[in-house]
Order: structure tokens, then C-alpha cells, then sequence
């Protein structure tokens, strides 16, 4: 099996010496949100918070504590396909 290309993380060193290191896969609701505006969608990072709290909205990523989105889960979005999360014990069993 053909392995994908992926792109080098980009590392970010910042004058306090702080070391951020974030892979283009992972985007944080913050920049999830500018994306989405950037895009024509105005929403907030607030929003997207939210949303999942909600089990709705663009599908995620979730890490740890952390969530990310992937620019194909915001695009996905932006053309109508939202996440929904469905809670099986509440399926009724025939």
C-alpha cells in the first residue's frame, strides 16, 4: 500500500523560548474558525465550542483534551455535510 505524502510539522520558536509544533492536519477551533470565515462562513471559535457541545457542526478531531479540525473536515462542511453524533443505547431495538 502506497503511503500518503504528509507535510513536515511546522516548528515555531518564539522569543520567550517557547516551542510550538503543529502539524498541518491539526488546526485549532481558533483557526478553524478564521478558516470557515475566510471562506464566506462567518462563525467564532465560540460557536464551534458550542456545536459540539451539541454533537453538530464540522467534524473534529479530538486528542487528549484537545480538538483540532482537518481542512478537509472544515471543507467538508462548508458543501453540507455535518457531523452527528448518535448515541446507539438510545436506538430503539426491534
Amino acid at each position: 500500500m502506497p503511503k500518503r505524502p504528509t507535510t513536515p510539522p511546522s516548528v515555531t520558536i518564539q522569543d520567550n523560548g517557547t516551542v510550538s509544533v503543529r502539524f498541518p492536519e491539526c488546526i485549532p477551533t481558533a483557526e478553524a474558525a478564521m478558516y470557515l470565515r475566510s471562506r464566506g462562513f462567518a462563525t467564532t471559535a465560540g460557536t464551534l465550542e458550542v456545536w459540539r457541545s451539541q454533537a453538530r457542526g464540522p467534524r473534529y478531531r479530538k486528542i487528549g483534551r484537545r480538538v483540532y479540525y482537518t481542512q478537509e473536515f472544515l471543507d467538508d462542511f462548508l458543501r453540507g455535510v455535518e457531523m452527528r453524533v448518535i448515541d446507539p443505547a438510545a436506538i430503539e431495538k426491534p
